[in-house]
């Protein structure tokens, strides 16, 4: 799978509330990881969250569209870790930690 394309924090924003509108009484949080998955399959990912930067910042987005950051310390080597979820930095939707 080639890496997907990440949509700015107001359409993602935009999208969300098109769908709260169309689906009223569905709560924003669960609407929010309802529209991630849906664009998931599409080919496009929300935004990442705020990064933790007690950890290492790499992320990695799964199949779902959900994100993943690195659990390791900061200037680890080799592979990420995410508890669920291992990557490399040369991985499809993948995004090397942050200097």
């Amino acid at each position: 799978m080639a890496a997907r394309t990440i949509l700015k924090h107001q359409q993602f924003e935009d999208a969300v509330e098109a769908a709260c509108a169309a689906l009223p009484g569905i709560g924003y949080e669960d609407m929010a990881d309802g529209v991630s998955a849906a664009l998931a399959v599409v080919g496009l990912l929300a935004p990442p969250p705020e990064l933790d930067g007690d950890t290492c910042t790499a992320l990695y987005a799964d199949p779902s569209g959900q994100w993943w950051q690195c659990e390791d310390d900061p200037g680890h080597d080799g592979r990420h870790d995410a508890g669920e979820h291992t990557w490399t930095d040369a991985d499809d939707d993948a995004y090397p930690a942050q200097q």
